[in-house]
């Protein structure tokens, strides 16, 4: 029968606001929806206009209203001079619970402490505060007594007495009449397994259930979600396919979107299982941005910011500038500036100077303090930057969906900025960076759905029906697949006390209570396998933190029911599902040695350096892929660390003092930590910024040290020695038996008589440095003579290492600094003889290269006869590997 003119039948759920696993029809005047739905239909129908308040909004009203309520005896009065908005935060929920349950806004005098601070602070927020739900409902409750609405009817699939005690009152004052749907029955035939089961959850027979595994009740377990996620894409289109006269319901409370792309991969349509998401990259701006504004400067968050694929500064900029600054850590070095006129000279005259001031407001900004804050006005305008930059984006963009996520960012960052507002009208000025991260957080919520991943339907085809609580199946099912059977609900445990519970009754407060709320679960649990009338499959998981209590219990009343491990192929036809055994195929595996096609030529390159020479003859497949093949790793930016800024940074260090110093010989050694002191504040900004980092204050100062120890280790072996010049990072080329050399040596010394050092800087591994010296083994300083007997040194340079972290230095067979300690190869050879060495195994080398055959020297391959260059070539390694960029190219398993 249709519904009377005019009106509306309404049939109401307790979770029928998300996707309910029943076919749709033809329902003209009737509507199907949760709670949320029905106030929305009777705002509607009253005339009231739509909560345009946002929980961001409502928030910073109530921080206000606290902040006017001054009550400095409070409960929660220290956790508020710790954290304001963490404490407005819990205290606007707990006040919005109190309204959903019935709370009129006051108490009277006598109830509890906790009670009466929350009512005092109400006597403000009634009137500063957007309604939330309670109130909502409150307001349509007291509006129906005089206005007639058009609802004919409601039908309740969930009990009354289910609902909260306010949404019982509202579903009671619309005036229409209560229809009471029967709870759902067994819909299997109770001969099966599966009708058994289901009239025993309804009717415990006192005894286990003994079922005959018929293939109707079926439970498979994977140790993880995404182990299954291809079974049942399968078992989805093969069912549509093969039985579209049989509907199918898949309930995944949680992960559904792992699911859906599982479905979208294999063929099948997606279920439209939504997943909110915060992390989209376009939601990523603001707090990166926000990020920037504190001292000292977060490096991670600058590299993150200028390495996202969106972001206000352009990409072929951020490109430039995220590789600088990774390399070096800081804003303000010589690098950095370099890094900046690159960015500039690629664009066009006229533009430079609007790309120069971009750069310098996002990411040469004034810095405050975290603590002390920022002024909200500062705030205020970088999030204009960004909604501008985003409204510029949005219209540039094509895509739909990305339209869409451009324009749910651009609301996110006008409702921070509006934020800004309301506090800056309540006088906070200020905003520390916890009171940043908090709001953002408020702003950006639980995210946004994944809009391009909506459901799909095939033509000629029926659907699969998606759900997403158990609570939801009302109507048969032929087949039900209960994925990722673990624990999803949650009971609200309300945080009152006993007495305080007892006064929030007694004045009209209604809290539905723990044994009400597991009532109704405990009926929404079983809806799924009621409504099953064929089969119902259970998958269970190993990475969920629990089994559904459902799961629990239908193993704890029956027995000789088996779980299959989903992968078996016993459980692939057991689900009717055919498949073919495939041939295995093994990785390939670890080979000592590669051979080139015969029509592939490799050139030569312009220039050799230390670094690809070591490669060369130690690792030539190395050298191949990265100098011939130019195959490079990952171009997302990791911000140098450890060792290698510690040694950037003790490089730039010694190269300011000794261009400051130039007068070796008149240095006095005991100014030098202090002059150490001064410099490293700047230095550390430009360029070692992640030793100023929150939590590495001791570690930055023992750093300090070994610097101050290290230069001045450094000028007495220079002034020992009778070093009257230094010169750093001195760049030199020269000519091997291969062709030209290029490189730059660390540092140069030169005495009054002419005679030169070659010192080469390294922050640690003396140990290492000093072993492969003693094994003749030092084709890196041996390289840098070259490039000054190339210069017109008249012999070779004594050779040496300085090892910062242990301020030694290592002297290569020479006495040039007195005080040094002295290595001499057992070899016995100078420096002039390991290169003829050297060049003699680098001709052995070139040879294998132009037959095509390439060396692979990685663990898990054993050498051949052609490893060794013979007693004129230098040793090899049995292995060299270390540092390897390329492991997973040069195979897996031992060598075959």
């Amino acid at each position: 029968m249709a519904p009377a003119s005019g009106k509306i039948r309404v049939t109401l759920g307790l979770k029928a606001d998300g996707p309910l696993p029943e076919p749709l029809r033809n329902s003209l005047g009737e509507v199907v929806c949760g709670p949320q739905g029905l106030l929305n239909l009777l705002e509607t129908q009253l005339g009231i206009p739509g909560n345009e308040a946002s929980f961001t909004t409502r928030l910073i009203q109530y921080l206000g209203c606290v902040d006017s309520a001054v009550q400095p005896d409070a409960f929660y009065s220290k956790s508020w001079d710790a954290d304001p908005f963490s404490v407005a935060r819990t205290l606007l929920l707990w006040r919005d619970q109190w309204y959903e349950a019935g709370w009129q806004g006051a108490f009277p005098v006598g109830v509890p402490a906790r009670l009466a601070d929350l009512a005092a602070i109400e006597v403000i927020a009634r009137e500063s505060v957007a309604p939330g739900i309670g109130q909502r409902i409150q307001r349509i409750i007291g509006l129906l007594a005089d206005n007639p609405i058009a609802i004919e009817s409601i039908a309740l699939r969930d009990s009354l007495s289910d609902y909260p005690w306010l949404w019982q009152r509202l579903i009671e004052a619309t005036g229409a009449e209560l229809l009471h749907l029967p709870e759902v029955t067994p819909q299997a035939d109770p001969s099966t397994d599966l009708g058994k089961l289901q009239r025993h959850l309804l009717n415990p027979i006192g005894q286990k259930l003994e079922l005959e595994d018929d293939g109707t009740l079926v439970a498979i377990e994977a140790d993880a979600a995404c182990d299954t996620t291809s079974l049942i894409t399968l078992l989805t289109r093969q069912h549509l396919s093969g039985k579209p006269d049989e509907n199918l319901a898949i309930l995944a409370e949680l992960r559904g979107d792992l699911l859906d792309e599982a479905m979208e991969c294999g063929g099948a349509p997606r279920l439209g299982f939504s997943a909110l998401s915060i992390w989209r990259p376009v939601f990523q701006v603001l707090p990166l941005a926000c990020e920037l504004l504190w001292e000292p400067l977060n490096p991670t968050a600058m590299v993150q910011f200028l390495s996202h694929p969106v972001g206000p500064i352009p990409a072929r900029q951020r490109e430039v500038l995220a590789r600088t600054a990774a390399e070096v850590p800081g804003i303000g070095s010589e690098r950095w500036q370099d890094a900046v006129t690159e960015c500039l000279e690629r664009e066009p005259e006229s533009e430079r100077q609007r790309f120069a001031d971009n750069i310098r407001y996002w990411l040469e900004c004034p810095r405050y303090s975290p603590q002390e804050g920022v002024e909200g006005q500062v705030l205020a305008d970088r999030a204009e930057r960004v909604a501008r930059w985003l409204t510029g984006a949005r219209e540039a963009c094509e895509d739909a969906a990305l339209q869409s996520l451009y324009t749910i960012a651009l609301n996110q960052a006008e409702e921070f900025v509006l934020a800004i507002e309301r506090l800056r009208e309540q006088g906070r000025n200020t905003l520390s960076r916890d009171n940043v991260l908090r709001l953002i957080e408020d702003v950006r919520g639980t995210g946004a759905p994944v809009v391009d991943r909506e459901a799909q339907v095939c033509p000629d085809q029926p659907r699969a029906y998606p759900a997403t609580h158990a609570g939801t199946f009302y109507t048969p099912m032929d087949r039900v697949i209960w994925w990722d059977c673990q624990a999803a609900d949650s009971v609200r445990r309300w945080p009152w006390s006993r007495s305080e519970r007892a006064a929030l009754t007694a004045n009209g407060v209604m809290l539905q209570g723990e044994d009400e709320q597991l009532s109704w679960l405990g009926k929404a649990w079983v809806r799924p396998i009621l409504c099953a009338t064929q089969q119902c499959l259970f998958v269970l998981h190993g990475d969920s933190d629990r089994h559904h209590p459902i799961w629990d219990h239908i193993s704890s009343v029956t027995a000789k029911l088996e779980i299959a491990p989903a992968t078996a192929p016993e459980t692939m036809a057991r689900l009717g599902l055919s498949y073919a055994n495939m041939e295995p195929r093994s990785l390939p595996p670890k080979s000592r040695w590669w051979q080139l096609p015969p029509d592939l030529a490799l050139t030569d390159r312009d220039y050799e350096s230390y670094s690809s020479l070591d490669d060369y003859i130690h690792s030539p497949y190395k050298w191949l892929l990265k100098y011939a093949a130019k195959i490079r790793p990952g171009s997302l930016a990791a911000v140098n660390d450890g060792s290698l800024l510690n040694g950037n940074v003790a490089h730039r260090l010694y190269e300011h003092y000794f261009s400051e110093h130039d007068n070796i010989q008149a240095i006095d050694v005991g100014l030098v930590p202090a002059w150490v002191d001064a410099q490293m504040p700047t230095l550390l900004k430009c360029e070692g910024a992640l030793l100023l980092e929150p939590g590495r204050q001791a570690e930055c100062e023992h750093f300090i040290i070994v610097l101050q120890q290290s230069l001045v280790s450094l000028v007495e072996h220079l002034q020992q020695a009778g070093v009257i010049s230094v010169s750093m990072e001195v760049h030199g080329e020269g000519i091997y038996t291969g062709g030209k050399l290029s490189g730059s040596i660390d540092l140069l010394a030169t005495t009054g008589d002419g005679r030169e050092a070659v010192i080469d800087i390294k922050w640690g591994s003396k140990n290492f440095r000093r072993d492969s010296m003693q094994e003749g083994s030092y084709l890196q300083l041996a390289t840098y003579a070259q490039l000054r007997l190339a210069a017109g040194a008249p012999s070779f340079p004594m050779l040496s290492y300085f090892i910062v972290s242990d301020s030694h230095m290592l002297n290569l067979a020479h006495s040039f600094f007195p005080n040094a300690e002295v290595i001499n190869p057992t070899t016995g050879e100078n420096a002039a003889q390991y290169w003829a060495r050297f060049e003699h195994t680098w001709r052995w080398r070139k040879a294998q290269f132009d037959s095509g055959l390439i060396e692979v020297t990685v663990n898990g391959t054993e050498p051949t006869e052609n490893s060794e260059p013979g007693e004129a070539g230098l040793p090899m390694p049995e292995t060299s590997d270390k540092f390897n960029d390329y492991q997973f190219i040069t195979g897996w398993g031992e060598n075959q």
